[in-house]
């Protein structure tokens, strides 16, 4: 069979969204073939302003930039495109795709010292005008709303806020989920953050994904962070360049730059406002378990570390020329890169990993460590998990979970992963706070 179909483009993911809140929303699409080998040398967008890119030499499919000018508030647009292969194939275009931008955000900073004692938002979109509705207890004088000044909570004994004016400070008085940019080297690293409810210093733990991943981790992240959230334990996910929304391209990774990544990233949460900067723990799964073991060792003050089935078998797998029982080497000649899953692994990256030292530069970590484990993990056998035991100087354990395979697929699996990580995080990062 030979045809090659586009899929409906998608804006930020989104299929045909109403009131994004992007003025340039980033491009995706999903290319059907029956053609064998097929790989993206090229595209071309068209939008229904008339507007057109051309034909653009990238193998690019997932958040391309938007091709044309920002759009206005309320602004509906189409978007369509064609794709081109390596062996001179073109496809039709893609259906029409389109996008509605809602109102423009209207932000509310007040000055230090002055205090904000009424603040009334509405939000002007394509359906009509909304507007916050009246809460219990709002107090009515004159027929406008006052909302009564909340006494500040009380603080823990011989607790002290950390940080001086140029610590971040991010709204409080419930639990919040909001997002947030970090930036290192010139790219952003875009975040969600999970807070608990109320008051400041939190003990936080910075959440690292897999290779080829992204922050939600197929959503077992985010179930984790609300885990963590209601056991009084702030998150931060994040996505590593050249993954998810983040900037870069895969083809740039190196798994010296994650660990950098995880690092710079670590040190700005130690100055968000809702962080207690001295009780920081760190989660990371399979590749991003390694990155995370690692950090645990060279970034100062980590609390405590997770490993969620740690891909240890990389260097090993990978220095010996082969990934998932593929020729590494053949590939990199024919092509350049190494086609792995739709991503471009470059020469820097194969590179990179097999020369990689897990279990030297994890072991100078002395806090504590869990690593949770699958006896039916066919990508990193668990026998890779055991070795750290052996490098650690007895402060790590193994948790081997009968049945379980790389990715805990199934609810009794993931379910006792994330409960037997809430434990952990309980008993040493809310242990340590200071009383």
């Amino acid at each position: 069979m030979t045809f090659l179909n586009v899929e409906p483009v998608t804006f930020e993911h989104h299929r045909d969204p109403l009131g994004i809140g992007e003025s340039a929303p980033r491009l995706s699409w999903v290319v059907r073939t029956g053609i064998s080998g097929w790989l993206q040398r090229a595209y071309e967008i068209e939008l229904s302003d008339g507007l057109a890119t051309g034909l653009v030499e990238s193998g690019e499919s997932v958040l391309v930039p938007w091709p044309g000018p920002a759009l206005g508030s309320r602004t509906r647009r189409g978007a369509r495109v064609r794709v081109h292969g390596h062996d001179g194939s073109a496809g039709d275009w893609s259906p029409w795709s389109w996008a509605e931008t809602g109102s423009r955000r209207l932000l509310v900073r007040p000055r230090p010292g002055g205090g904000l004692t009424h603040a009334r938002a509405a939000l002007d979109t394509p359906y009509g005008r909304l507007e916050p509705g009246r809460r219990p207890g709002d107090a009515r004088r004159g027929g406008a709303r006052v909302h009564r000044r909340r006494r500040p909570p009380a603080r823990r004994p011989g607790h002290r806020r950390r940080g001086g004016s140029g610590t971040a400070r991010l709204p409080l008085g419930g639990p919040m989920i909001r997002t947030h940019d970090f930036r290192h080297d010139g790219l952003t690293l875009r975040a969600t953050l999970h807070v608990p409810e109320g008051g400041t210093g939190w003990p936080v733990v910075v959440f690292v994904h897999g290779f080829a991943n992204n922050r939600m981790e197929n959503r077992s992240f985010v179930l984790m962070a609300r885990l963590l959230e209601g056991a009084g334990i702030a998150s931060v996910r994040f996505d590593l360049s050249g993954h998810g929304e983040s900037d870069g391209d895969f083809s740039g990774v190196t798994i010296a730059g994650e660990i950098a990544e995880t690092r710079s990233v670590v040190r700005a949460v130690r100055g968000l406002g809702f962080a207690d900067p001295e009780r920081i723990g760190l989660v990371g799964m399979s590749m991003g378990g390694v990155v995370a073991g690692i950090v645990a060792a060279e970034e100062p003050g980590i609390g405590a570390a997770c490993l969620w089935s740690p891909a240890a078998v990389a260097p090993f797998e990978v220095g010996a020329g082969f990934l998932k029982g593929r020729d590494i080497g053949a590939e990199l000649k024919a092509k350049g890169y190494f086609d792995a899953d739709g991503h471009r692994m470059s020469p820097a990256l194969v590179d990179d990993i097999a020369r990689l030292d897990v279990y030297g530069r994890s072991c100078a970590y002395t806090g504590p460590v869990r690593i949770i484990h699958g006896d039916r993990d066919d990508i990193a056998p668990v026998s890779y998990a055991r070795r750290y035991l052996g490098h650690y100087g007895g402060n790590a354990e193994l948790e081997v979970v009968e049945g379980a395979d790389h990715g805990w697929s199934t609810v009794p699996h993931r379910t006792r992963l994330h409960e037997s990580t809430a434990r952990f995080f309980r008993e040493h990062l809310i242990a340590m706070a200071k009383w």
